[in-house]
């Protein structure tokens, strides 16, 4: 804005003077015909000198009111997620329902992750692995495992804590593994429901050394259907074996970064828990971004 306020003068000291009249936009044209006649590759120049004048006069001109911002048009300033939040008055300008933020990775599809809120997702953390909060609550015929401990901090920066960890559970709240799930899953009671959440990768970590795709999802031979959005689902339970194969069997790990997904990629398993994964191509992402080569075109092939 100080540039901007110092427009005029610094405008009005590069022109030294000069003044936007109908006799000097004579000369110029006239030197602009007599420039063209007689350097005809050079003809550009004058009336690019002229456009570039009558730019930066029209800007001194101009009313202050046109110069200024309209104080009616709503602007909206982008920023990281995750710093500041939105300054005084400019939270005004929005109404309810106008902007929606969604988590990339929901593509084509409703996500059972639950949202963000306040720049992160509701999650556990348990001595370095996180877990993200599901939209349903464990379901009846998922037992609950063995107790993994009991949350000793609540904290919005959850990589800097060890221990069980959390940024939405108050302390105290017991953490149990999912029966059968060898740490892909775990469950909490909170607010009179049986909390699920599914492994994930956070700020780059989340993955053990050595660990594999199927470590983190643990769905061997508990598959009742795969759903990829604007593909279709697949309930044999042959073909879903299959694929479920050809998702973990070659993966190689990409990274543990950001990821945009396409497409959403469900797996329901039999005791009625559903895991997400984020799907763009033969890529793959929930925890960590893994290369699944062929994937896409195999579950292609099994809809059919």
């Amino acid at each position: 804005m100080k540039q901007l306020e110092n427009l005029r003068q610094t405008a009005e000291r590069g022109l030294a003077g000069l003044e936007a009249t109908p006799q000097l936009r004579g000369r110029i044209v006239t030197a602009a015909m007599e420039g063209r006649e007689a350097r005809p590759m050079r003809a550009w120049k004058p009336m690019a000198a002229f456009a570039v004048a009558a730019a930066v006069l029209a800007l001194v001109i101009l009313p202050p009111v046109l110069r200024g911002r309209n104080a009616d048009i709503p602007v909206i300033v982008e920023q990281a997620a995750g710093t500041e939040g939105i300054r005084e008055g400019e939270a005004a300008l929005l109404s309810h329902g106008q902007v929606q933020v969604t988590s990339a990775g929901a593509a084509g599809e409703s996500s059972v992750w639950a949202p963000a809120a306040g720049g992160s997702f509701p999650l556990v953390g348990i001595n370095g692995r996180y877990y993200r909060l599901m939209t349903y609550a464990l379901p009846i015929n998922a037992e609950r495992g063995a107790k993994l401990g009991t949350v000793e901090t609540v904290t919005d920066e959850p990589l800097y804590a060890s221990g069980v960890v959390s940024n939405q559970l108050p302390v105290g709240t017991d953490v149990y593994a999912v029966s059968g799930m060898d740490g892909a899953a775990i469950t909490a009671d909170a607010n009179g429901t049986r909390q699920v959440y599914q492994r994930v990768s956070l700020n780059q970590m989340g993955l053990a050394s050595g660990e594999k795709l199927d470590a983190t999802l643990c769905a061997a031979g508990k598959i009742a259907s795969m759903t990829l959005s604007d593909v279709g689902t697949v309930t044999d339970p042959e073909a879903c074996a299959r694929l479920y194969s050809a998702l973990t069997d070659g993966a190689s790990l990409e990274g543990t970064g950001p990821f945009s997904g396409q497409q959403t990629l469900h797996i329901t398993l039999t005791n009625g828990m559903v895991l997400e994964m984020a799907v763009r191509g033969d890529r793959v992402s929930a925890c960590g971004v893994w290369s699944c080569p062929g994937f896409s075109e195999a579950f292609a092939a099994e809809v059919q």
